[in-house]
């Protein structure tokens, strides 16, 4: 996902003499911050203010901000590069370019730079996000949980907590997870969220995954599978988009479908209890009673496994973390609750 769907703004940056009460209105520098708003108009005048001021960080870093909100973002991690050779301990600058090089996909890049942002700011909760993210991507769940947690404290948002639930995932902490992603759903069930994820960044997956189910939840199977359709196609083989599409499959009373579909979801990630529920159903549906009294008894084990959890006090368990499956690997259910169909 890319980092404007992470939630946080971009704020605070001081430009030119104009920061220190030294410049006229004529100025050049002057009449770059003016224009800052229009940032097509920005971009062209702290040239013109480069030009005369080559070595001004602030320019730089001004510029390198016009052109990362303008979607530039490989001009602006020039930018950005050209602050930190003039100004190495501009944290700012850090920061910034970290943004850049996670959005240009250079994951290690940006850990490395947000990692010296967090160690040298431990109370920046945008460096401490950022970070949690690129570990996350990384597959290095259980420093991902550490700095996703304590981002969720900083700042209450339903992005963090989605991509909290998906690092408890990486750690098979499956009832954790589920607290996170459902409290979202429970946060946001007018979908403003979501939608306003989607909107800065069509390609995010849990907006689209999350606004299907809620279609699929306010009965508009149509664009439920729309939205679904588009999930499925940022990561194919999803468990969360296959247990959606089985849910279709059995109000269409498809259920030889809804098998395959469920089968195949457990044979991947078997502790999913909500898939063995849903198979349950079908098993009852397909007059297969033995088999869905195996499921039963399969989901009583997942829920006195996680009830051991619960009274651990929700903590993650002790096992090794696995490699990183990649951003297309299945595996990781967005968990949805059987009992909301």
């Amino acid at each position: 996902m890319g980092t404007k769907a992470l939630g946080i703004v971009l704020v605070g940056v001081l430009g030119c003499e104009a920061a220190y009460g030294q410049a006229k209105p004529s100025d050049p520098c002057t009449v770059a911050d003016r224009s800052f708003a229009a940032f097509d108009r920005a971009i062209p005048t702290y040239r013109q203010a480069l030009a005369l001021n080559p070595d001004n960080p602030f320019l730089h870093l001004n510029l390198g901000l016009a052109f990362y909100k303008s979607d530039k973002v490989r001009e602006a991690a020039v930018e950005f590069s050209r602050t930190l050779i003039l100004d190495p301990d501009n944290l700012k600058a850090l920061e910034l370019l970290a943004y850049c090089h996670y959005e240009m996909n250079q994951i290690d890049l940006a850990a490395a730079e947000a990692s010296r942002v967090e160690r040298a700011q431990p109370e920046d909760g945008s460096a401490m996000l950022l970070l949690g993210t690129c570990l996350l991507r990384l597959g290095q769940y259980k420093q991902a949980i550490q700095l996703l947690y304590l981002a969720t404290l900083k700042a209450d948002l339903p992005q963090t907590h989605l991509l909290l639930g998906e690092a408890l995932l990486g750690v098979k902490a499956f009832k954790s997870a589920m607290r996170e992603f459902t409290g979202v759903l429970a946060a946001s069930p007018d979908i403003e969220e979501f939608q306003k994820q989607l909107a800065a960044d069509p390609n995010d997956f849990q907006a689209n995954y999350y606004l299907g189910r809620l279609k699929r939840l306010n009965n508009e199977p149509d664009a439920a599978k729309q939205f679904l359709a588009k999930a499925e196609q940022l990561r194919a083989g999803d468990p969360s988009v296959g247990y959606e599409y089985a849910v279709f499959a059995i109000q269409d009373k498809d259920y030889a479908k809804a098998e395959g579909l469920l089968s195949d979801i457990l044979n991947r990630v078997p502790n999913y209890t909500d898939a063995h529920v849903l198979l349950a159903e079908v098993y009852y549906k397909l007059h297969r009673p033995d088999d869905a009294k195996r499921e039963r008894a399969i989901i009583e084990a997942l829920k006195k496994e996680e009830q051991e959890e619960e009274n651990a006090g929700g903590k993650p368990p002790e096992s090794p973390a696995p490699q990183s499956p990649g951003p297309q690997a299945p595996g990781r259910p967005a968990v949805a609750k059987p009992a909301d169909r």
